[in-house]
């Protein structure tokens, strides 16, 4: 029988930093408002190093609203991206942390990728960002 070393313990968690993070998730949930009932995709999460994406595997084609916001630090970004698209789908929306900001995108039907990045060098440690995409009204 061969003996195997204790895995490591888990890292520990800075108290200040997970507070101030949670004091900015706090400030992000009132920005953004509560979820839409008919979100399509949405997250929020840190924005250290390389921030935060999800994806979905298909959406149908449409016009769609996208919301975001951050706290923690002056700018980020979200990024959306639909791979595979013969010309390709991209969209960017620059964010000034502390409000909301939107923008309606025409979407092809197919695989989408989303990115919340910061787009500063201040310390942003306890920074976070958000966003909800949601159907367009029709006009």
């Amino acid at each position: 029988m061969t003996s195997r070393p204790a895995p490591p313990p888990p890292p520990t968690v800075d108290s200040a930093l997970a507070k101030a993070q949670a004091i900015n998730q706090t400030q992000l949930d009132k920005i953004l408002g509560p979820r839409p009932s008919d979100l399509v995709i949405g997250t929020s999460g840190g924005l250290t190093g390389d921030g935060h994406g999800t994806s979905l595997p298909a959406v149908p084609s449409g016009r769609y609203k996208v919301t975001a916001a951050c706290a923690g630090v002056t700018e980020a970004a979200l990024l959306i991206a639909q791979p595979g698209q013969r010309e390709g789908t991209n969209h960017e929306l620059a964010l000034k942390c502390g409000t909301a900001s939107s923008m309606t995108v025409d979407l092809r039907a197919g695989q989408l990728l989303t990115q919340l990045v910061p787009t500063t060098t201040e310390p942003g440690d306890a920074a976070v960002a958000g966003f909800w995409i949601v159907p367009a009204p029709q006009k």
